[in-house]
């Protein structure tokens, strides 16, 4: 017989988490596993990926958040039903005791009683859903960030749904022990399972197209991330300041969206650069650009292991990442790629070296594809497999 698996996630939007759980969600035997995935959205660039074998269920919580009367008001006037009785269940459950989120699960009708395993693929609500509201013989979750960026009241809701979890996974040594470091009850249940990247399937798609933005350039530069602040996009028009200024002949496209997109804009206003750098947004399918490049750069200041990077290293492009945790347990600098300080005119310096020096890049690519099998999906699939496997 079959096992009955949930997944429970926000959405399917571009990102480094959504990427990992198509993967995920591709590669599981379906003659062994009968799967729904649960969305908290509609919005999904990776919508079209899911296997035709995964039931898609969303009951988007669009109207569920923000002010308390407002939120209401809005689902009532919208006889969104599933928002308001989620967020009245919600403010019991948090004021009173999470066990209260048991009631929410009246509110999920179209999915079972229970599971054989509930996977939460993101902290937060996901998780909390999966440890409250769900019932299972096995609950699992997962972890893909960097740092601790949560709230004491985030933290304390996390730490109660942790032990309702049978098994916690890390992607990487460093986010376990970050996860290690702020919960101290959870150790035997963490596990280390990377993100895997599939080589063939990134030239298949970088192949779909060609880039149109590089054509009649020397020196081809990407980065691919969320214009947020802990992803330092701010600092690719500094750099590009300083390359022109140099006399380079580049262009650097960035692919990414986000709450700093108009201060980069601006900055490359400011710095006469709008023909050396080009945002073309949010894009599912980067591989082209990052495949046709010379040059990644990945200058975001957090990775819990840096799923660009790898993909980066897969398509035999080299890569330039500003020092953090997860970068730093594959990335050999010098060697496979480069690590640096989060200095513009170091990282400016080492640009315009490997722009001069073209086999240096191309003993970093060569060098990278060793690293690539430990990703490779037969191995961390068996690992997964493995996890939904074990008996209590």
């Amino acid at each position: 017989m079959k096992k009955k698996i949930l997944f429970i996630n926000g959405h399917l939007d571009s990102g480094g988490c959504e990427r990992s759980l198509i993967d995920v969600l591709k590669k599981l035997d379906y003659k062994k596993y009968e799967v729904d995935l649960l969305l908290l959205e509609h919005t999904g660039d990776y919508l079209e990926e899911v296997p035709e074998e995964v039931n898609i269920k969303v009951y988007s919580l669009d109207n569920a958040f923000g002010r308390l009367v407002p939120c209401l008001v809005r689902a009532i006037r919208k006889k969104d039903w599933f928002s308001f009785w989620f967020r009245v269940e919600y403010i019991c459950g948090t004021k009173v005791s999470r066990h209260f989120m048991v009631c929410m699960r009246k509110l999920f009708k179209d999915l079972r009683k229970s599971y054989d395993i509930v996977i939460a693929y993101r902290p937060g609500i996901c998780t909390e859903l999966a440890a409250f509201t769900f019932q299972a013989n096995k609950k699992i979750s997962w972890w893909h960030h960097g740092e601790m960026n949560l709230s004491y009241h985030e933290i304390k809701s996390l730490d109660m749904a942790y032990k309702k979890m049978d098994s916690i996974v890390a992607v990487s040594n460093s986010s376990k022990k970050l996860l290690e470091e702020q919960f101290a009850d959870i150790k035997k249940k963490l596990y280390v399972v990377s993100n895997m990247i599939d080589p063939v399937e990134l030239i298949k798609k970088a192949r779909k197209y060609m880039p149109v933005e590089f054509q009649n350039t020397k020196f081809k530069i990407v980065s691919v991330g969320r214009m947020t602040p802990e992803k330092n996009m701010l600092l690719c028009p500094k750099i590009g300041c300083k390359l022109k200024a140099a006399g380079m002949d580049f262009k650097w496209v960035i692919i990414g969206d986000g709450v700093e997109k108009e201060k980069i804009e601006k900055e490359i206003n400011d710095y006469e650069l709008q023909k050396e750098l080009i945002l073309i947004g949010r894009n599912s399918n980067p591989y082209p650009y990052i495949a046709e490049a010379d040059l990644m750069i990945h200058p975001s200041l957090v990775e819990s292991q840096g799923i660009t990077i790898i993909e980066s290293m897969a398509l035999g492009t080299p890569v330039v990442a500003v020092r953090s945790k997860g970068p730093e347990e594959f990335i050999e600098s010098g060697k496979n790629g480069y690590l640096v300080d989060n200095n513009e005119v170091d990282i400016t310096n080492l640009i315009k070296i490997l722009y001069k020096e073209p086999k240096k890049r191309e003993l970093c690519a060569y060098n990278a594809t060793n690293i690539i099998k430990q990703f490779e999906p037969d191995c961390i699939i068996k690992k997964i497999e493995e996890l939904l496997d074990e008996k209590l």
